[in-house]
């Protein structure tokens, strides 16, 4: 990850502004130890040739580079956080179908064993195959053995 011959290459080249575009072609996480070392360049310049300008670019990569560190991280904490939530999700709604199974089987149980409330249950079936229609997620599989 030795990022300084290339800066180097581009600062002789006076090829200044492709700096950022090559930086952007680079691993995020890579994009604060890049600008410390264009920092470092810049303070060595500066300690040769005394020009402001790369007094100002040192100066101001005190407070550009912890910026942006709190940027990339906040950005990597955003998507840890999502696929977190994601997850998170995916586990309840496999959740609620275990549990919309186990209840289609109670269900069908108190039907095919006529209990008590196998009238109730019929009722209660037709009502919830109706919904599962509704919203697309209707199975006749699910249902053989009572249609």
């Amino acid at each position: 990850m030795n990022y300084r011959e290339q800066l180097l290459d581009y600062i002789e080249n006076q090829d200044v502004t492709t700096i950022l575009d090559w930086i952007n072609t680079k691993p995020i996480l890579d994009h604060a130890d890049i600008f410390r070392e264009l920092q470092q360049i810049f303070r060595e310049i500066y300690e040769v040739t005394n020009d402001p300008a790369m007094l100002a670019q040192v100066k101001h990569y005190d407070t550009f580079i912890p910026h942006y560190e709190d940027k990339v991280l906040d950005e990597k904490l955003a998507e840890a956080n999502y696929i977190m939530a994601t997850q998170e999700q995916e586990k309840a709604i496999l959740e609620m179908e275990k549990t919309v199974a186990g209840v289609r089987r109670y269900i069908i149980n108190c039907i095919i064993n006529k209990e008590d409330n196998a009238e109730s249950m019929k009722e209660l079936a037709l009502k919830v195959i109706a919904l599962e229609k509704e919203n697309d997620n209707y199975d006749e599989n699910n249902w053989k053995e009572i249609l």
